[in-house]
Formats: structure tokens, sequence, C-alpha cells
């Protein structure tokens, strides 16, 4: 519609109006149904896996709870659609991106490593801790498509709301507390209670295993050189620690591979 039409032919300002016209989706805490939910939560675990080993090598960087959405197909199933893609990076761009040491992401979401560095490649496992912290908060503070009650959550959130704070420090002691002893039963709702046994207690050990593993690695490290120089025929035991750690994966411990086999139980 021209402006001119509405407001007559004096109206002499020349001005273009566009119109984005998207999808609607609704977000994933919204759900009432738990079947439905983990079907759409394996849905982005999928499409994280398959944009980060695409020839592009993309990353999202920014999954929170606002950005796991889903839509409603004509037949009337449910899909999970990962938005918010302003943050992304590709594997040419990345080390533009990065290369500033900007933090990138919301921090109650972000991998606990990024809130002591700024490393120069962002890992695909980053945005798989990031999923891991995002189903964390929804089980928490949801139930049943709606947010609970305060009377419900006054404790839960008294030990979660440093998360959402600019301390990085104390965010990283507090993902790594949940890293090492998991999540406080009483702290879930009902309605996500099952996810507990089957998906977040799983997850968060491989996260454990993970960094327990770079911990011990960093520890051994220092006498990987002396092992090296070992003539031969003298003990080798500790060959398994003369290879390189591979961070991207925390030494193998966080991989697609592993999440997806957890998700499809």
């Amino acid at each position: 519609m021209r402006f001119r039409a509405m407001f007559g032919f004096e109206y002499e300002e020349k001005r273009l109006l566009r119109f984005i016209i998207i999808e609607k989706l609704e977000p994933l805490y919204s759900i009432d149904d738990l079947g439905h939910f983990k079907s759409a939560i394996i849905d982005i675990s999928l499409g994280i896996h398959h944009l980060a080993i695409s020839k592009e090598g993309i990353k999202h960087r920014n999954i929170t709870i606002n950005s796991l959405m889903l839509r409603y197909t004509s037949d009337g199933k449910v899909q999970g659609v990962l938005s918010n893609w302003d943050s992304a990076c590709n594997k040419d761009t990345e080390g533009v991106y990065n290369g500033d040491r900007i933090l990138v992401g919301m921090r109650p979401f972000m991998s606990k490593d990024l809130h002591v560095g700024r490393p120069l490649i962002y890992c695909e496992r980053f945005d798989y801790e990031s999923l891991f912290y995002s189903l964390c908060w929804i089980s928490v503070f949801y139930s049943r498509g709606k947010s609970r009650p305060a009377r419900e959550i006054s404790e839960a959130y008294r030990d979660w709301k440093r998360w959402n704070s600019y301390a990085d420090k104390d965010i990283f002691n507090a993902k790594t507390t949940l890293i090492v002893s998991g999540l406080d039963e009483n702290y879930l709702s009902s309605f996500f209670s099952p996810l507990d046994k089957c998906w977040l207690d799983p997850v968060r050990e491989l996260l454990y295993e993970g960094y327990g593993a770079r911990t011990k690695y960093a520890k051994r490290k220092p006498n990987i050189g002396s092992l090296e120089n070992r003539k031969e025929g003298e003990d080798s035991s500790s060959r398994l620690y003369q290879n390189v750690f591979n961070d991207e994966t925390l030494g193998g411990h966080v991989t697609f591979e592993k999440i997806y086999d957890i998700l499809c139980q």
C-alpha cells in the first residue's frame, strides 16, 4: 500500500517500507508433551552436527532457551528448529569473529571454557554444552509449557541467579559444580524429571569425564618429553598420554555420536 493512497496526493514524502515475512515458531519450553519435546531436541542436535560437518563448517555459538524452537507440521507432527543465527560463524569467518576476543553468546548457557578464555576456534562441543545447560534450565524453571510458580522455585532461583550475571568466575564455578555433582533432583519440575536419568545425567557424565581427562593430561604433560626419550625396551605404559590431547572433543568424550546415542535412548 502506498502512503499517497492513504493520505492523498498532497503527501510528497517518498518512503519505502519493507516487510519480512517469516514462519511462526513456538519456543520449545512452551511444549506440554514430553515425547514431542524429546523429538524436537533430537531434530535440533542433528541440525547442529549436520551444519558443523558441512562444507561451510557452521557453528551456532549462541544456543539458549530462546533459540530452541519448534514448528507444528500440517499433519500435526512437531519439528525442532534452531533459531537466532546472528552470532553464527563458519570455518572461514570464525577466526575473524573470535580474533577480537569479544565474548559471544549468553553467559548462562555458554560453555564453561568460554568464561576463562576466548579460543580462536569455536568447537562443536561448545554448542552441545550450551544445549545441555539450556535443557537443565528448562527442566528447572518450566513445566507443561508454562513458567513454574515462584513458590516452587525459590530455592532453585537463589542458587541459579548467579548464572544470569556478568561474574564469569562465579558462573564458571557454578557450571563446574553442576558438571561434577549433577542437578539437585529437588529442583526439577515433575514434568521434566524423567529427563534427568535418561538425558541430563548421562550428558553431564560425558562432560565430567572429558574435563577430567583434560585435567589429567595437563598434569602429565610435563613428563611427556622424558617418556618419548626412553630407550627401546623401557617402560612405555604411558604411551597413551604421549599423544596430543584432542580438546575439540575433550579427548573423545564429548562427541555428537555419544550425545546422539544418549538422546535416542
